[in-house]
């Protein structure tokens, strides 16, 4: 190759754009070890997953949109299964989806024992409901017009999340331009994903505490015009130093106050990666009129861009405060438009 080039574009760029959906909605269902038996995690699961589906396919019709959604329904497999194997759980998932009011034309199935020649119009073809299959789908199969997935697999690596995850993400052209002028109902803004296996470890997300009354210090500490307590926390770094002084010296009212969001405090405020490890963003700021709790922004001052570090936790969204952004050191004065 004699050149190469390659283009970043943000992905909320594409969200702006109306090509793919503001986010993903997911539920996972897990119970006691000891009531494991009592429990039918996989049909409580693809229950609530027909019922989102149906109220998908409700909107769009009242909203006047020409299109069927398409509900994906991953079967619970190993890759060394035997093909009975996978046959008896592709039928027991079928015949769920009949009792659940689906008829058996509206299901297709596609396993890598029973590969389906036509897999690609099943994008197209809205006589289609259903999509159950083994493991992924066909490579470069592009279904924009699902809106629900329903797992019962037990191991979820990479793979779930960008080949997957990713099918519902996608707009589909009917309501792209709507989706580009933000008039699309805002339950169609978002993929939806259910998440059915007991034997799958889940993080437990938690309120934090309130922030304690006083910041405790074995110094003195220099004094700040917006830090919530009054002073500029020790331990700071010198782009953190920095930051720090551009939201004291902000003229535009924009910067209401700032909090240096302390590490592994029960009051701190953690976000969940995709790998279930939680990271801290180091500044929580109070911007003026921002539509979140407190007008808080999530901030990551660093002095350089670092992709595998830092490329994650720009792309995980806080159920509250949103996205934490990275701001540069030479991009400080940046803030007033993020």
């Amino acid at each position: 190759m004699a050149e190469f080039r390659r283009t970043s574009i943000a992905r909320q760029d594409a969200v702006d754009a109306g090509l793919i959906k503001n986010g993903v909605r997911c539920a996972a269902y897990f119970v006691d070890a000891d009531k494991a038996k009592m429990v039918d995690l996989e049909q409580a699961a693809l229950r609530d997953a027909v019922t989102t589906h149906r109220r998908i396919k409700e909107r769009l019709a009242a909203d006047g949109v020409d299109l069927v959604p398409l509900l994906l329904v991953q079967v619970n497999s190993k890759k060394d299964d035997a093909a009975t194997q996978v046959r008896k759980k592709t039928d027991e998932a079928v015949e769920r989806l009949i009792k659940l009011g689906f008829d058996k034309n509206q299901i297709a199935v596609h396993t890598s024992e029973e590969p389906d020649a036509d897999i690609l119009s099943v994008a197209n073809n809205e006589k289609i409901e259903v999509l159950v299959f083994k493991m992924s789908v066909a490579l470069g199969f592009d279904a924009p017009r699902a809106f629900v997935l329903c797992s019962m697999r037990a191991a979820r690596d990479e793979d779930f999340g960008v080949q997957l995850i990713g099918r519902i993400l996608r707009v589909h052209r009917a309501l792209q331009a709507k989706a580009a002028k933000r008039k699309v109902a805002d339950d169609l803004c978002y993929g939806y994903v259910f998440l059915a296996d007991p034997d799958t470890k889940h993080a437990r997300i938690l309120p934090a505490e309130p922030l304690p009354m006083t910041w405790e210090s074995d110094e003195a500490l220099p004094s700040s015009n917006r830090n919530l307590y009054g002073i500029l926390p020790s331990a700071l770094n010198s782009w953190e130093q920095n930051f720090a002084q551009v939201l004291d010296h902000d003229q535009s009212g924009t910067i209401r106050w700032w909090h240096r969001n302390q590490p592994h405090k029960p009051w701190a405020v953690n976000v969940l990666l995709p790998d279930g490890r939680g990271f801290f963003p180091d500044f929580l700021v109070g911007v003026k009129d921002r539509k979140t709790p407190d007008g808080v922004l999530l901030a990551e001052p660093k002095f350089y861009f670092e992709r595998r570090d830092e490329a994650p936790k720009a792309e995980v969204i806080h159920a509250g405060y949103g996205t934490a952004r990275p701001m540069f050191s030479t991009a400080f004065s940046m803030l007033k438009t993020a």
